[in-house]
C-alpha cells in the first residue's frame, strides 16, 4: 500500500473512532480536515447525564436543576439550554417549579478532552406560581449561581481511545461550529515538526 493511501485509511479510521457517539461529516482530500457532527439530540442526552444538580442559596433556598434541553443557535454559533429549576424553601418545605433559559458558546477543552459550555448567560426565568419576591431573589441570586455551575460543564467527552485513534491518524481537534445539523468539530492534520 502506498504512503498516500495508507495515510487516507489511517485518517478515516481515526475520524471513525471519534465518531463512536457522533457521525463523520464531510471529508476533505487525503490528509485533510475531517468533521465530526454531534446532533442536538446527542448534545441533550450527554448533558442530561450530569443532572440533576443542586445548590443552596443563603442557607434558606435550595435550587435543583434538571431536564436540560439543548437547542442549536447556528446564527450566533451558540446553543440555548432550557432547564427545569425547582426552588425549595428550607424552612417551610414549599416547592416552586420554574423554567430557566440559558445561552452558551461551546469550546473544546483539551485538558478534559471534552466539548464544554462556555460564556454561559441566563436569558430568561419562566415564573408561574412563584411569589414575586421569591422569583426576584431567584433571578438576582440564582442566575449567577446557575451560570457558574454550568460554566465548563461537559456536553460531550471523548474517550482516550477515540482521541488516540485520531492522533494515530495524524488528526487533532480544532474548531467548533454550531450548524443546523448539529455541533461540528473539525479535526485537522497535526503539524509535523
Amino acid at each position: 500500500m502506498n504512503e498516500r493511501r495508507r495515510r487516507a485509511v489511517l485518517a478515516l479510521a481515526g475520524a471513525a473512532a471519534l465518531g463512536t457517539a457522533a457521525s463523520l461529516g464531510g471529508c476533505a482530500g487525503v490528509g485533510g480536515a475531517r468533521t465530526v457532527t454531534l446532533s442536538e439530540a446527542e448534545l441533550t442526552r450527554r448533558l442530561a447525564e450530569r443532572f440533576p444538580q443542586e445548590r443552596r442559596l443563603l442557607d434558606t433556598i435550595d435550587l435543583q436543576l434538571d431536564t436540560p434541553q439543548v437547542l442549536l443557535r447556528p446564527d450566533s454559533n451558540r446553543v440555548a439550554v432550557d432547564l427545569a429549576l425547582e426552588l425549595r424553601e428550607k424552612l417551610t418545605g414549599r416547592r416552586f417549579p420554574l423554567q430557566i433559559g440559558l445561552d452558551s458558546a461551546l469550546r473544546y477543552d483539551a485538558a478534559t478532552q471534552a466539548v464544554v459550555l462556555s460564556d454561559v448567560k441566563v436569558q430568561r426565568l419562566g415564573v408561574t406560581a412563584v411569589p414575586q419576591a421569591l422569583a426576584a431573589l431567584a433571578l438576582q441570586l440564582g442566575a449567577p449561581v446557575v451560570e457558574r455551575l454550568l460554566e465548563g460543564q461537559p456536553v460531550h467527552r471523548f474517550t482516550a481511545r477515540q482521541l488516540t485513534g485520531a492522533a494515530g491518524a495524524g488528526l487533532r481537534p480544532d474548531t467548533l461550529r454550531v450548524t443546523p445539523r448539529g455541533l461540528e468539530l473539525t479535526l485537522v492534520p497535526v503539524e509535523r515538526t
